[in-house]
């Protein structure tokens, strides 16, 4: 039956996103995996798919969707709207599709925006010792200061939110250090604060903590911006939708402007 062929098609990685461009030129869904799975593609975009309205195969794309980011990268809203109003699961499925998780941020500090006031920091550093203190400096954001609440006696972390460069940006200014040069350090920053003299507050506030934390950066861009989106987020049928981290973010950002 079609919901099989779904899977199927799923499980073999097949590309059921198209460009307009691309419909005029394929008349065939091909399995990256397998050359020899093919299926007529007339039935099986995934605009055909969205529009039969079957809450089982949506849920099954929004899902296989979540180790696609490519094909998500080219969702239209359109598309997003789609899988927060079909009932079921599949709206809490994409909204975890929506994001990629990095475990880290790496980036480089120029020379005059060094964080630590303490001499001994700085002389005792690699690059101090290595003569190369007028270099930028390789950084690694793997923690962060995150504020602490207390919700019906239970310890819960508010997550920090802010807009910056995409995932491949922030590749390629590793990369390339000249990228994002100014802007980088700044973004991290207000994404991972950390403990120094910028911030000497956190000392002395309990509510803050210093964890180690993940990050996600939402695939499609300036999402959290779209009215049409937070208004079919707002009037998901999916309860369970308002119990992730990532739906959190979009209406934090939102409840803040």
């Amino acid at each position: 039956n079609q919901i099989d062929v779904v899977k199927l098609l799923l499980r073999s990685k097949a590309n059921l996103v198209f460009s307009q461009k691309d419909e005029q030129q394929q008349n065939v869904l091909r399995s990256t995996e397998d050359p020899k799975l093919q299926i007529s593609r007339h039935d099986y975009t995934l605009q055909t798919l969205l529009g039969g309205g079957n809450s089982r195969i949506i849920y099954e794309v929004a899902n296989a969707l979540q180790d696609s980011a490519k094909q998500v990268q080219s969702l239209t809203i359109k598309d997003v709207l789609q899988f927060f109003k079909t009932p079921g699961s599949a709206p809490a499925a994409f909204m975890k599709a929506l994001f990629f998780k990095r475990t880290y941020i790496r980036y480089f500090q120029p020379p005059d925006m060094e964080t630590s006031n303490r001499s001994e920091d700085r002389y005792c550093s690699s690059d101090f010792i290595m003569n190369q203190s007028g270099a930028s400096k390789r950084m690694y954001a793997q923690s962060a200061l995150i504020r602490k609440i207390l919700v019906y006696g239970k310890a819960q972390y508010v997550i920090n939110v802010t807009e910056g460069p995409s995932t491949a940006d922030v590749e390629k200014h590793w990369m390339d250090r000249k990228t994002l040069k100014d802007r980088m350090p700044t973004f991290v920053r207000e994404l991972a604060p950390q403990p120094g003299s910028e911030d000497s507050s956190w000392k002395i506030a309990s509510s803050k903590v210093y964890l180690p934390v993940d990050f996600f950066v939402c695939l499609v861009p300036n999402l959290h911006r779209s009215e049409k989106v937070l208004e079919a987020i707002a009037n998901s049928p999916s309860e369970d939708l308002f119990r992730l981290k990532e739906c959190e973010a979009i209406v934090s950002f939102n409840w803040d402007l």
